[in-house]
């Protein structure tokens, strides 16, 4: 039953809202968790996200980062007390980033041998969505024993060893930026160059370091505002007038994080043929 801990996306914000339930789940979900507070005689902590968490036992040692193994114990419950997942006498261990964004926050506060309870709100749950038997707007109750903190895949120093393969092998030249963006400008254009504001229309081929195609849109582009994108983006497609046209090698801090993005995995580097065709200052 352990799958239930895993979020493939970020929250999800897009599902069918059962009729009979309250439409205004940040309300409904505050009262209840006072309730359950005031019911349980609790003094929890709560942070800007509104996770409330309380640490029972302090453990010692580092805590865990976004790329760290865990190692725990866990049992979730919904406020009423009803189990829908628990690890039973089994250590469930799995990186961190794969877990859905409360739970996330809270083992971050926790370090190796400590033990705490999550109140988790469901929008750093699961949203919006059904999730195998968890309705829409659930809070969701953890009670977590971190057992141990591994380190986890250095994504860094592994995407840099395979962008200098892929460099190599290509027979590239590009540039690499202080952030750990590769760029190569092909045609540099002409007018104004972008700001971090700006509105810009941009034809793209995105794809993996093996060639495979996660996204293109190479007829009308697609327009957007360069504060909505991906750091690697932003940085990017600055670089470039209008009617420029390159090379865009993204490391995985620069794409899209700890984060797993559709058919996008953690840990990608990102690779984006790209030609700005307007844009908007």
């Amino acid at each position: 039953m352990k799958y239930f801990l895993i979020l493939l996306t970020a929250v999800s914000m897009i599902s069918c809202i059962d009729e009979e339930m309250p439409k205004d789940y940040f309300t409904q979900n505050e009262t209840d968790i006072d309730k359950y507070i005031e019911d349980n005689n609790l003094d929890p902590i709560k942070t800007e996200s509104g996770l409330r968490y309380i640490i029972e036992e302090e453990g010692t040692g580092d805590f865990p980062e976004d790329g760290s193994e865990i190692v725990m114990k866990y049992k979730g419950t919904f406020l009423n007390g009803n189990v829908f997942d628990q690890s039973g006498s089994d250590n469930y261990t799995t990186f961190l980033y794969n877990l859905i964004y409360g739970f996330r926050e809270g083992l971050k506060l926790m370090k190796e041998g400590s033990k705490a309870k999550l109140i988790v709100p469901f929008h750093i749950a699961y949203g919006y969505s059904d999730t195998q038997g968890i309705p829409i707007g659930s809070v969701l109750v953890f009670d977590i024993e971190v057992i141990a903190i591994n380190e986890g895949i250095d994504f860094l120093t592994k995407n840099e060893e395979d962008i200098a393969e892929y460099i190599e092998e290509n027979n590239l030249d590009p540039i690499k930026t202080e952030s750990g963006l590769y760029y190569i400008i092909e045609e540099q254009g002409e007018g104004d160059f972008p700001t971090e504001t700006s509105k810009v229309t941009v034809r793209y081929e995105g794809y993996f370091l093996n060639g495979d195609v996660f996204s293109r849109n190479t007829t009308d582009g697609i327009t957007t505002t360069l504060d909505k994108v991906i750091p690697g983006w932003k940085e990017g497609i600055q670089l470039f007038k209008e009617g420029g046209k390159g090379k865009l090698i993204i490391p995985f801090n620069l794409g899209y994080g700890y984060v797993r993005k559709s058919t996008i995995p953690v840990g990608s580097v990102l690779v984006f043929n790209i030609e700005l065709t307007d844009v908007s200052l």
